[in-house]
């Protein structure tokens, strides 16, 4: 939650739903 001032990073896996992967199934982070 924002409002407690503590950073986060939000991740998803892609299409595959495992860590790594190239097009579809790469993994998307809200830093990139």
């Amino acid at each position: 939650f924002p409002e407690s001032g503590k950073p986060f990073i939000i991740m998803s896996y892609g299409a595959d739903g495992e860590k790594g992967g190239q097009g579809y199934d790469a993994d998307l982070l809200s830093t990139d």
